[in-house]
């Protein structure tokens, strides 16, 4: 993705949709100061509770959001001036063992349960997530379907994650969203830092 490799200059991506981000949401008042630091369980509950429009969420919080009653449905990210809308994350969440595991043997073979038909299926159910793997077929439920068949299987998603610096970025990039939500900063100051940030874990 732009503005993630070795040789791009992130102001120049941030920037823009940071500018676009602060005028559609924060100044408009679409995104209150009091949304600043809530955890996500608090911001689903507050979308439950009929205090926000919309939140940042996925597959795992279908069932929650069924069992509350709440008409809902899904859409892929707004999008800048020129650019495409498009959706984050990836396929199946990844579970891997730890060079260090006391007890390999019990973790393959429980990694083999998870990547056979009935694993799949109470995983995939359980989480709300689709399964690519050829052992199992999971059903998608029917409001975020479209943008598995419009966006995910088109290959119009990117990992928001970097390949260097990955835990200190992601803490940079939220305390600048949150250094200009609250006023604290421009966008452009915003931008810098992060690209300040990104130039610091090379």
């Amino acid at each position: 993705m732009e503005g993630f490799g070795d040789q791009a200059n992130i102001t120049d991506v941030w920037q823009q949709a940071l500018e676009e981000w602060n005028t559609g949401f924060i100044e408009s008042g679409a995104l209150p100061d009091e949304a600043t630091g809530l955890n996500a369980d608090q911001v689903k509950q507050s979308f439950i509770n009929g205090e926000a429009a919309m939140y940042r969420t996925g597959g795992w919080d279908v069932a929650d959001i069924k069992e509350a009653g709440v008409n809902y449905g899904f859409a892929a990210f707004p999008a800048a001036t020129g650019s495409e809308q498009w959706i984050d994350g990836g396929a199946d969440p990844a579970f891997a063992i730890s060079s260090k595991a006391k007890h390999k043997d019990l973790a393959e073979k429980f990694l083999a349960f998870m990547n056979s038909e009935e694993g799949l299926e109470a995983f995939t159910t359980a989480y709300g997530s689709a399964s690519i793997s050829d052992n199992y077929t999971s059903e998608v439920d029917e409001q975020i379907k479209p943008l598995y068949d419009n966006y995910f299987f088109q290959n119009k998603y990117f990992w928001v994650s970097f390949d260097k610096g990955s835990t200190a970025m992601s803490a940079e990039v939220i305390s600048q969203q949150q250094g200009v939500q609250g006023g604290q900063s421009t966008p452009e100051e915003a931008a810098k830092g992060i690209n300040d940030k990104w130039a610091s874990v090379q």
